[in-house]
């Protein structure tokens, strides 16, 4: 190619670039919808709509709640009936894209209501009102420029929103979710008896078990869900069986083979928090258990059973029977109190291995049987003597006779001997460890201290021992009397 030729085409080229720069220039103009009075009309549903804003502008007048700018484009919709809609506003070009949602009151900018708002492509949900106008502001926010895509369906209810409608539950387990955003309630739907306030929502689920057991119905998390279990076969003749309200809310209901149940959800925050999941599925064996204490019981205790029986499924137990493994037996006295509650109280005759047990009962029948092993030792020593001179000499070594009496156990038993020091205390002076035995009545194991008197004790003119005994690897059932004092020795120099 000549040079000529070449310079003709660069010169071409420059002239297009300049032409599509000018083309580009003039394009960048104010949208259609750039203020108020001249909104953009939504006819149909759903709508999507890009709005260049680089070049808008902003009304006298005009606020934004949410995320400021100094653009923003307006669209308007008056639904011929009432609807759920869905709006949100993305990116075009614009890097901080946003959409506010406004009712009007009026005809001008003064009469809006601010409603809601949403950015980044993220949703808002507005139950628009037959024969109202809403309006709704795009922004491209805090200074950014570019387009602005606004968004806007309507949400459907879901499919099970009616009685009639109530999805059929062929087995379990059986799981669903539904978003109550857009659900109603049929005129003549019974109330939730549970339900902290009054919902304007639900969804409808039926079921025939094919087998008769109890059955446990939950709902995934949310803040104030409610589950309610209904028999009859119309909304004018339904029976409330069973009810449960806040998230995650669970019970378990006794289902009849060839009876069908009918479950209503409703969400009574409208709708704010999302798909609910409904689960249904055979209910588990309660929780039954129990603690004790003392947990080394003497036959000189009561025995206290704690109770800890629960229903995972969420229903309260109703009964508990105590077998205490000596042929005796009690009712719970509180089985509705979870942990923390004395249900039952007994004391055992003689030692001996017991097996005591509780049979929870639940409000539909389900039962669980927890037992253990009671283990009733009684261990039991005393102090019936403690042998002291009646006088000694400082320097003087003396013996000191301790008898501890057993007719229980052969076990070890820790003497310790302490002595009287001025103002009225007592340290010790010594400690013997061996076995008590298990002797006749009157007899005692010995345990011998030597003790050699003081001048501080003859300073005094007298010292007072005293001898505490104590079971070495067990809890003494009657511990008043392992401790003795003896008559104080007079003591001289």
């Amino acid at each position: 190619m000549n040079i000529s030729v070449l310079r003709r085409l660069l010169v071409i080229l420059g002239a297009l670039t300049v032409a599509a720069f000018w083309a580009g220039t003039a394009a960048a103009a104010p949208p259609v919808n750039d203020s108020f009075a001249q909104a953009t009309s939504i006819m149909d549903l759903p709508f999507s709509d890009t709005a260049d804003l680089t070049d808008a502008t902003i009304d006298p007048g005009e606020w934004f709640p949410c995320y400021w700018g100094n653009q923003s484009a307006w669209y308007s919709y008056t639904p011929a009936r009432d609807k759920v809609l869905q709006i949100s506003a993305s990116g075009g070009t614009a890097f901080y894209p946003a959409v506010h949602v406004w009712r009007a009151n009026g005809t001008d900018l003064a009469s809006l209501s601010y409603l809601s708002c949403a950015a980044f492509g993220q949703q808002t949900t507005l139950k628009a009102q037959a024969g109202a106008t809403y309006f709704f502001q795009t922004v491209s926010a805090y200074g950014s420029l570019g387009s602005v895509k606004l968004d806007v369906a309507e949400i459907p209810p879901p499919s099970n929103d009616d009685f009639a409608n109530a999805i059929a539950i062929s087995s379990v387990p059986f799981s669903d979710a539904q978003s109550a955003v857009a659900a109603t309630k049929e005129a003549g739907e019974p109330n939730p008896s549970c339900a902290p306030n009054v919902p304007d929502n639900s969804w409808w689920y039926a079921f025939t078990p094919s087998t008769t057991e109890s059955y446990k119905v939950s709902l995934g998390s949310g803040t104030w869900n409610t589950e309610t279990v209904y028999t009859g076969t119309s909304l004018a003749d339904l029976t409330e069986i069973g009810c449960r309200s806040y998230g995650g809310a669970t019970m378990a209901f006794r289902g009849v083979a060839g009876t069908t149940y009918y479950i209503q959800v409703s969400d009574v925050y409208s709708g704010q928090w999302g798909p609910i999941t409904l689960n249904l599925d055979v209910a588990p064996p309660p929780n039954a258990g129990f603690n004790v204490f003392p947990s080394d019981p003497s036959i000189f205790d009561t025995v206290n059973f704690w109770g800890l029986s629960n229903d995972p499924a969420g229903n309260p137990i109703t009964s508990e029977l105590y077998d205490f493994g000596d042929g005796t037996s009690a009712e719970g006295c509180c089985p509705n109190v979870v942990g923390g509650q004395v249900d039952a109280t007994h004391q055992y005759a003689k030692d001996g291995d017991y097996v005591a047990k509780v049979t929870a009962t639940t409000s539909d029948g389900r039962t669980a049987t927890y037992s253990t092993t009671i283990h009733v030792r009684t261990h039991d020593v005393a102090i019936e003597k403690l042998l002291v001179p009646q006088v000694a000499r400082s320097g003087q070594t003396r013996s000191i006779s301790v008898g501890v009496s057993n007719h229980r156990y052969t076990e070890p038993v820790r003497v310790e001997l302490f002595r009287s020091v001025s103002g009225g205390d007592f340290v010790s002076v010594g400690v013997l460890t061996h076995d008590a035995l298990v002797l006749a009545a009157g007899r005692t194991t010995a345990y011998t201290f030597n003790y050699t008197f003081t001048n501080a004790d003859a300073a005094v003119g007298k010292v007072t021992f005293k001898a505490v005994a104590t079971i070495v690897d067990a809890r003494d059932a009657q511990p008043a009397d392992n401790t003795a004092i003896a008559v104080p020795t007079t003591v001289t120099r």
